[in-house]
């Protein structure tokens, strides 16, 4: 599911990018905000990072969400 998120909140962010519209499936669709799909990105940066450091900590932190 976070993948599902993190892939679409990087989709919204891109869309500045591209004209047309943006096809998503009715079961990966999310309501994000654009603060939210900041948000998402950015707590998916920290934790690939994290798991870099501690992938068990990453692992324990990911079954939270």
């Amino acid at each position: 599911m976070r993948q599902i998120l993190v892939d679409y909140a990087r989709s919204q962010k891109s869309k500045r990018r591209r004209s047309g519209a943006l096809k998503v499936e009715l079961e990966d669709a999310a309501i994000v905000s654009p603060q939210q799909a900041r948000e998402i990105v950015d707590l998916h940066e920290a934790l690939e990072k994290l798991a870099q450091l501690d992938a068990r900590k990453a692992q324990v932190v990911d079954g939270i969400f």
